[in-house]
């Protein structure tokens, strides 16, 4: 499961910045690989402490395609832990990086992540919070 769960995050966020640069094409196909892994119960806790639904938080990304400098903007993922796995169910944590050219952004990620056969790493994304970390300059 370690490789699978890392995998996906790695994957997934690398997708999030061909989606928000405009990359890849605004079709229904290229949107299914965030719509596809999020499981119909799926909930995020923003660093904010906002929580958001499924739907909602898919609505968002889906506005958000092509809202971002191609030749500035970036995400990437760095210190992923598989924290627990058994059964079905997997938590994992990672850092997740943005930066917009201007501003770099740090957050601490904790996702559980449950089997799932058809989805490409073969896990769809349960639960994700989100933390704030202080971003320092020069890290990736």
């Amino acid at each position: 499961m370690k490789k699978q769960c890392r995998n996906e995050i790695e994957q997934l966020h690398m997708f999030f910045t061909d989606w928000f640069t405009g990359a890849v094409e605004n079709t229904d196909a290229n949107f299914g690989r965030v719509a596809d892994v999020l499981a119909p119960d799926f909930v995020l806790v923003s660093p904010r402490g906002r929580v958001f639904d499924r739907d909602g938080i898919l609505a968002q990304i889906r506005e958000a395609h092509a809202g971002r400098d191609a030749g500035a903007f970036r995400i990437w993922t760095d210190e992923f832990a598989l924290r627990f796995s058994e059964g079905p169910l997997s938590i994992a944590t990672y850092r997740e990086w943005q930066d917009t050219g201007r501003e770099q952004t740090c957050r601490m990620s904790t996702v559980v992540l449950r089997k799932h056969p058809t989805t490409p790493n073969r896990v769809e994304w349960v639960h994700l919070h989100e933390t704030w970390l202080p971003a320092a300059p020069g890290q990736s």
